[in-house]
């Protein structure tokens, strides 16, 4: 790269920028990967890939960078099939099976690609990798600091499991509104933790350490407790859970790295921060503004490909503000009400000039048959809580869906009309309305049949429910004009 500055008499001449530096983490690692050269470390390859054509290359670094430029020159795809692990210690992260392998963006922003979504059956395999068994440590005694991209709202994802014969240790985020509220979950292992701070959408860095009997899970600023378990435990899974078909991670990530002791409180603070001036993760205290996205499958994002659903273009379109995708799939209007307090109302950041809740929900309560009268009233329910603790609210009206029955097509009209009717800025209503059904595209039921803006899930058209990539671009904007109003 070469930056250009202004010369004498007016002239321009050329100067290197600085080389990219090393990832410096603390010493003791017993697994160290990255996509950055770890400083002080010894092994001199990245990852090995698997292109097109079947043939395996080793990739190594260009100064501290992954070769890029030798991945993006093989038949592509391209994906992983070993994670190297920079401390020397041979613990490498492996994928044997090649439908399970994530993929490698040689891109603008370049990562390992874990883009599993839903479950892992044969039509939809998890990509994650596996950490062999001397990555060796003991529940009571341990740290792990990664760093991330979300793709989606990073909901009902794993991030990692230790111990592959039964999960003893897990880290994952919001299982569903009931576990994310309860903390530490019962029945995926003894240690397994669903935290119900997802990942802010431009990057986040994440981490658990154990420390006798109390251990601590983070996210960025946020963080919280657990009882530990004084057992040892062997090898793992990076972006799986033991077992759980559902909690495969769709996220890019840029490093992991395992300690089998508790760090000091320096080396904490400081390999999280390495992580993210290395990784050009955004500092949470530069935000002056932020957003909660909540609502259901829609707002998560299923129903585009990775990385196209509004939310998380939502991101680009306002980056001054820092936005959370809660998004659930599956969610009620009255499911969302009932959590309200704890899950949003509680992050209202007084030290924030903006604090905003977009809530996009009932089409699962009108599929269900509820009432438009009823659904309406959850979501005043819901609009009063959130606005008690000090935040605005955008309300979004309802798409179409094909799988309504001709009374639950009324339900839906008349909901979109009570949203539409209703008098802002009250304690229970919203202060602006971002009316995407209003669009003539989109908006217009019949629209719901049209495959090009409207699918079941990717490849699927069995049903016109969520909006495709296409769909969530006639969205968008109105989303964003609404929190700009506001």
């Amino acid at each position: 790269m070469t930056i250009i500055l202004p010369g004498i008499g007016g002239g321009l001449i050329a100067k290197a920028s600085a080389p990219a530096p090393a990832l410096t983490v603390p010493a003791g690692a017993i697994a160290a990967y990255s996509i950055r050269k770890i400083a002080g470390m010894s092994v001199t390859s990245c990852m090995d890939v698997v292109d097109s054509t079947a043939a395996t290359t080793t990739i190594g670094f260009v100064g501290n960078l992954c070769d890029f430029a030798t991945i993006a020159s093989l038949p592509q795809p391209v994906v992983i099939s070993k994670w190297y692990d920079q401390t020397g210690n041979g613990n490498h992260a492996v994928q044997t099976t090649a439908v399970n392998r994530p993929t490698m963006n040689p891109g603008v922003a370049p990562a390992i690609i874990f883009d599993s979504v839903g479950n892992n059956a044969a039509s939809n395999p998890a990509k994650y990798l596996t950490m062999p068994a001397g990555v060796a440590i003991s529940e009571a005694s341990f740290s792990v600091f990664f760093a991330l991209r979300p793709k989606y709202a990073l909901n009902k994802n794993g991030y990692f499991t230790f111990n592959t014969a039964s999960a003893f240790i897990n880290m994952y985020s919001l299982k569903d509104l009931a576990t994310a509220l309860a903390g530490q979950v019962n029945g995926l292992g003894d240690m397994s933790y669903a935290t119900n701070n997802v990942p802010d959408l431009r990057g986040a860095v994440m981490g658990m350490t154990g420390n006798g009997t109390t251990g601590t899970w983070f996210v960025d600023e946020a963080s919280g407790t657990f009882t530990c378990i004084s057992r040892a435990v062997t090898g793992g899974y990076i972006g799986y859970l033991t077992g759980q078909s559902f909690f495969a991670m769709a996220a890019d990530m840029y490093a992991f790295v395992v300690y089998p002791s508790v760090l000091s409180g320096v080396d904490q603070t400081a390999i999280q921060a390495n992580l993210r001036s290395t990784f050009s993760i955004p500092t949470p205290s530069i935000y002056t503004k932020q957003v909660y996205l909540d609502g259901d499958s829609i707002t998560t994002g299923i129903g585009a490909t990775l990385n196209r659903g509004w939310a998380k273009a939502f991101q680009a379109a306002l980056s001054t503000y820092r936005a959370f995708n809660f998004g659930f799939p599956g969610q009620t209007m009255a499911q969302l009400n009932t959590a309200a307090s704890a899950r949003i109302a509680s992050r209202f950041n007084a030290g924030m000039t903006k604090n905003i809740v977009v809530i996009w929900a009932g089409t699962n309560d009108i599929r269900a048959s509820v009432s438009a009268a009823t659904t309406f009233a959850q979501l005043q329910a819901y609009t009063s809580t959130v606005k008690a603790a000090g935040f605005k609210v955008v309300w979004v009206t309802m798409l179409p869906r094909t799988d309504l029955t001709a009374p639950m097509q009324t339900e839906w009209t008349n909901y979109n009309n009570s949203i539409k009717g209703a008098t802002l800025g009250l304690s229970n209503t919203a202060d602006v309305i971002a009316d995407v059904q209003s669009d003539p595209v989109i908006g217009p039921f019949a629209a719901a049949s049209d495959t090009t803006l409207y699918c079941n899930v990717p490849g699927d058209n069995s049903v016109g429910v969520h909006p495709t990539d296409l769909g969530n671009t006639y969205v968008l904007p109105y989303i964003v004009n609404a929190v700009n109003s506001l």
